[in-house]
């Protein structure tokens, strides 16, 4: 089979549900992964420390927090601001305190700072954005539309009457 499994895979998994719908079984959906901790990570927060995975978890939250950023460039830039680095590896993120050697895939951190879960929400509010410019686009248009019309028949009157002088003299 040549191609992308992941595409391939969730073709199956709803071919599959709506079989099982079908037969009047219930779907499976599968729990969302927990935040994974080491050990080490359990101890210090049991002692009310705060963990350096834990802090790039609250900076990504915090990120996400600010409803303008819509891209990744801006998401990436945000974190920067809050010594995190992003980079953008494969199907996954990787995030990495600056002036550190602490890095951790997104994965690792929990299904909130997945590649894939980031960029679904950033496509979202680019498409939130995108659609209100438009529909300010088609309002301003549409507000416009009858001074434009004013205009037109004021322009059309005056060639009329124009036309009408021209003819009775």
């Amino acid at each position: 089979m040549h191609g992308n499994w992941q595409q391939y895979r969730e073709k199956l998994v709803k071919i599959t549900d709506k079989i099982v719908e079908k037969h009047g079984l219930t779907v499976t959906v599968p729990k969302p992964q927990p935040e994974k901790r080491t050990m080490a990570e359990l101890k210090m927060k049991e002692r009310g420390q705060l963990t350096w995975k834990d802090k790039i978890r609250q900076a990504v939250d915090a990120t996400m927090r600010e409803a303008h950023i819509s891209d990744f460039k801006s998401f990436k830039d945000k974190l920067g601001e809050l010594a995190v680095n992003v980079i953008e590896r494969g199907r996954d993120l990787t995030y990495g305190l600056t002036g550190t050697n602490y890095k951790s895939r997104g994965a690792k951190l929990g299904d909130d700072y997945k590649k894939e879960t980031i960029f679904n929400e950033l496509d979202r509010r680019n498409e939130l954005q995108v659609g209100t410019s438009r529909q300010r686009q088609g309002r301003a248009w549409l507000e416009g539309r009858g001074e434009r019309l004013e205009r037109e028949q004021s322009a059309r009157h005056s060639s009329c009457y124009l036309f009408l002088l021209f003819y009775l003299i």
